[in-house]
């Protein structure tokens, strides 16, 4: 994220450098700040004083518009800190301007059982991104190569001899801090001099390595630096424990080599006058510079290598000459220090005409280059056999794709590629298919799925009249073959329904035909082909198809539950109730007001209360109304609303044992709804729902007062309980349904007609002045 911030800052202000000539930034700086990022760290270079104080003032301007702070300048001739300072895990001395590793982490290490897990524990804590010490760190990895091959366990001992291998290994690497590179690459150049990159590459049975060193020819002489190296362990076949070749690891370190070249040219952003690729294998160089059908593995490898790099720029070194030597077989700390081999070779310090040119030619292995040529190539370009009577074994192959058309494509490739193989006027068809080609190849197709026909032939020539066509493809004469029209229609292909290409063409035709059903898709093929049984192949293909079924697909159906004891038990009228509030309703001077519903979970009857509030308190007032009226419940059922929650937290503390001394008084057992279960509820959510309508489509916007509400909610109540909880039949001798009411009114009249006309007419005359 941080990298993201900063990279668009900056080339922000790469943008308004091209429309603003008088900017106190230069593009050069601000481009060296933007690809010189290491997350928060900026490492970078200049070549004198001069330009340092310039970079480090625009740097800091240029950071400071985004609110970044850059501090911590370090310089090489910087006198004001130490002069040894860490440099993105390695270690850089300012005053020499030379780099070394930090290897004081690498002390305090158990060694009387040394383990796979410290072996790799201790060559990890080795930081060489430049890998200058590479031939030291080669050692343990191949050490720990060959506890892999053991199948040894993380914490099991590695052995006798690996431990003393290891631990040999191990006391000379403190020494490792002794070994010093220069920082400075190429310095200040001119147009003069002479920059070339030499890439050296070499192996061994252990490893492969490749090393790079620059080579800068000025006025004063010839420098060379090192610039990286890499070193890896040559890879082994698990079961077997088999390495490669040696000419595969060169190639291998070859290949490696090339990588390295081409990633180094990219990050210093130079160029090159002249790239130099080394080896010491001329089986290596004879594959890179000739164009042959090699085999795979050195194919694909060739191919990266000439695509990064000249071919041309590959040359051969004497292996005693070559650097890489020492990477691609690994050494001791005390041997590394006396060679010196960061210091490049002692031929490179000489002109050209002096460098290794050894006369290759002579040195060829033809036996071993051409060992890797493919087969095909072994014997030679002047004639090419292809093998066509595998027709079983293709159509197993073409059984695999899912699609007909391309199928028939692939047989299409096949053929075109056997008759140009077959062409000896050297005339090939490269243009893309026709539709001449496309038809033979469904007849190849359908011939081939025609193979098994003769097992049934037999028992299919009584319904059928069978016979062989022109292309060697077996019909049907139907009875309609005397009618003019097309061949396929009236002498239809038949073909089995035993293998997976005619499912193919079974839905190629159905999506075809828009996902037709079974008879549409039927009476379509067989105007081209008779599939026997092919009504059954055409379900089968339809019940299997994703967008069938999707559309054909039937909504989930659950077995309803049984309702709980308490709303089918014998019980008295609100005996087990229900609780909810529902509004709220607005009366007059704006004032609101909430319907409290009690509801009967036998007898589906409700009670409605008006309250002023949704508190304790009016929750405990309307029940006691409730109370006073309908008689007392036994058990309660509420969701879980806070004033619920507190009338039943107060009801519990009370002593019933106490109260029950002084008079009869059975405890009201309150049960809530799990909290994410509101469906639970829904005996009362939906009375509430047929309060609501009643309430709408009676007093749409008309604002009441308390009294006249509360008459309202009575009249509704009434019509609630009067509704029918039972099958409503048409026929006139079918017994009454039942109604909540029964059980509450012995008078079941409820109307209150002369009551609204007196009530129009005179009392609420106040609502029409």
């Amino acid at each position: 994220m941080l990298g993201a911030v900063i990279e668009l800052h900056l080339k922000g202000i790469l943008e308004s450098l091209q429309n603003d000539c008088k900017s106190i930034f230069t593009r050069s700086n601000i481009e060296k700040l933007l690809n010189d990022f290491y997350v928060d760290n900026c490492v970078t270079s200049v070549n004198s004083t001069t330009q340092l104080n310039e970079f480090m003032y625009q740097a800091r301007k240029s950071m400071e518009l985004a609110g970044f702070d850059l501090r911590g300048w370090e310089y090489n001739g910087d006198v004001s800190t130490e002069s040894i300072t860490p440099v993105l895990g390695i270690m850089w001395d300012k005053k020499r301007d030379v780099l070394s590793l930090n290897v004081e982490n690498l002390e305090n290490l158990d060694l009387q059982k040394i383990t796979k897990r410290d072996i790799l524990s201790c060559v990890h804590r080795i930081f060489d991104p430049l890998g200058f010490v590479c031939p030291v760190t080669l050692g343990p990895r191949i050490l720990l190569q060959e506890v892999w091959a053991r199948n040894l366990t993380w914490d099991d001992d590695v052995g006798t001899e690996i431990k003393t291998r290891f631990i040999k290994w191990y006391e000379g690497i403190i020494e490792l801090n002794k070994v010093e590179i220069p920082r400075c690459l190429i310095g200040g150049t001119d147009s003069h001099d002479e920059i070339s990159l030499h890439t050296f590459c070499d192996a061994s049975k252990s490893a492969y390595a490749a090393v790079i060193f620059i080579r800068i020819k000025d006025s004063e002489g010839v420098k060379v630096r090192f610039v990286q190296a890499k070193s890896r362990v040559s890879p082994m076949k698990s079961k077997e424990n088999v390495r490669n070749s040696i000419p595969r690891l060169e190639l291998l370190a070859a290949n490696v080599g090339a990588r390295l070249a081409d990633a180094t040219t990219r990050m210093l952003n130079t160029k090159f006058v002249n790239l130099h690729f080394w080896s010491d294998s001329s089986t290596v160089i004879a594959w890179i510079h000739r164009e042959h059908n090699w085999s795979t593995f050195v194919h694909n490898r060739v191919k990266e290598i000439r695509e990064i790099s000249d071919p041309k720029s590959w040359r051969h070194v004497p292996g005693n000459l070559n650097p890489a030597d020492l990477p691609s077989r690994g050494c001791t700390v005390e041997r590394l220090l006396s060679s010196h081999w960061w210091d490049g070779p002692e031929w490179l310090y000489r002109d050209s005409e002096d460098w290794p040119n050894s006369n290759v030619d002579l040195l060829y292995n033809e036996e071993e280059i051409q060992s890797e040529l493919k087969k095909s190539a072994k014997h030679g370009n002047s004639s090419c056999l292809v093998a066509i009577s595998a027709e079983p074994k293709l159509l197993k192959v073409l059984e695999k794709f899912s699609n007909y058309s391309k199928v028939l494509r692939i047989v299409a490739w096949i053929k075109r590629f056997i008759n140009n193989c077959r062409n000896s006027s050297g005339k090939l068809h490269e243009d893309s298919l026709g539709c001449a080609e496309i038809m033979a190849a469904e007849k190849s197709v359908l011939k081939m799925c025609q193979e098994n026909l003769t097992d049934f032939e037999n028992r299919t020539n009584k319904q059928f009249m069978l016979f062989t066509d022109e292309d060697g493809l077996v019909r049907v004469k139907t009875k309609i073959v005397l009618r003019e029209d097309s061949f396929n229609f009236k002498c239809p292909y038949i073909l089995p329904n035993n293998i997976s290409i005619i499912t193919l063409i079974v839905r190629d035709k159905h999506e075809n035909l828009n996902h037709a059903g079974v008879q549409i898709t039927l009476n379509s093929l067989r105007e081209k082909y008779w599939i026997l049984g092919g009504r059954r192949i055409i379900r089968s293909v339809i019940r299997k198809c994703v967008v069938c079924r999707r559309y054909e697909a039937q909504p989930l159906k659950s077995v309803p539950a049984p309702l709980p004891l308490n709303r089918v038990r014998d019980a008295a009228i609100f005996e087990v109730i229900g609780i909810d509030f529902a509004g709220p309703v607005y009366l007059e001077s704006a004032k609101k007001a909430w319907i409290c519903i009690f509801t009967c979970a036998v007898f589906r009857a409700v009670h409605l209360e008006l309250v002023n509030s949704l508190n304790v308190a009016a929750v405990l007032m309307a029940l006691r109304r409730f109370i006073a009226r309908r008689g007392r419940p036994s058990i309660i059922y509420s969701d879980n609303g806070t004033n619920f929650k507190g009338l039943n937290n107060e009801l519990t503390k009370l002593d019933y044992k106490k109260l029950g001394s002084t008079v009869a008084l059975q405890k009201i057992e309150w049960r809530f709804n799990p909290p994410t279960a509101a469906w639970w509820g829904g005996f009362w959510e939906r009375l509430i729902g047929i309060l609501k309508k009643l309430l709408r489509r009676t007093l749409r916007r008309t604002s009441l007062d308390y009294e006249e509400m509360s008459t309202v909610l009575v009249d509704c109540e009434a019509i609630i309980n009067s509704r029918p909880i039972t099958f409503m039949s048409d026929v006139e001798t079918e017994f009454k349904p039942l109604a909540p009411s029964d059980f509450l009114q012995e008078i079941k009249e409820i109307g209150v007609l002369d009551l609204d006309i007196i009530e129009t007419n005179k009392i609420n005359k106040r609502f029409f002045r």
